[in-house]
């Protein structure tokens, strides 16, 4: 299907998202980089909660850095394995709470720093042994809670223990630096 609509900003997607006359396909997202909650609660209780997801697996995602919660509660369960997610950085909650059970093993996830709740509650059960987690500073928490997933965790071991160093520093003189700040803005103020 040709693409029509070329939407700028994620509240253009969203509204083009929500009307169930446009046909996903039809969207070209190429130009968007959050994706955040996109999809959120689309459970197919009433009119306004049901979508047909035909077409997504379509959609251009090269450019989104945020899909944190983007299917979350929703009724979700279409294949996406062909998207290009290699400069995502938060997918944290995407599949939560959701019937999401497709491949995904193919996708590049390397710049992935949050995967907290990721697949939490759903039915996702297929392997991930290609995924190479390294930006990734610490595991995530609870990505399969409560999930169906019984593939094996070896992935998490691409975290590397330099990135969690990295990472734990970083946590460190922030706290430092934000301390201090407001010590010497007590005095001044």
């Amino acid at each position: 299907m040709r693409k029509i609509y070329r939407p700028k900003k994620k509240y253009h997607l969203k509204r083009l998202c929500h009307n169930p006359k446009i046909h996903l396909s039809e969207i070209d997202t190429s130009l968007i980089l959050d994706m955040s909650e996109l999809f959120e609660g689309f459970d197919g209780s009433s009119e306004e909660k049901s979508r047909n997801f035909d077409g997504i697996e379509t959609w251009e995602m090269d450019n989104v850095r945020n899909f944190s919660n983007m299917f979350y509660e929703s009724n979700f369960n279409h294949p996406i394995e062909s998207w290009s997610v290699g400069n995502a950085r938060n997918m944290a909650g995407m599949f939560s709470h959701t019937p999401f059970n497709q491949p995904l093993n193919s996708w590049d996830v390397s710049s992935v720093e949050n995967m907290d709740e990721m697949f939490a509650n759903s039915k996702f059960n297929h392997p991930l042994d290609s995924w190479k987690l390294l930006a990734m500073r610490e595991k995530p928490k609870d990505m399969f809670l409560n999930s169906a997933f019984q593939g094996s965790l070896e992935f998490f071991s691409t975290i590397t223990p330099k990135q969690c160093q990295t990472y734990y520093l970083e946590k460190k003189w922030s706290k430092k630096l934000h301390s201090l700040f407001y010590k010497n803005m007590k005095g001044i103020l």
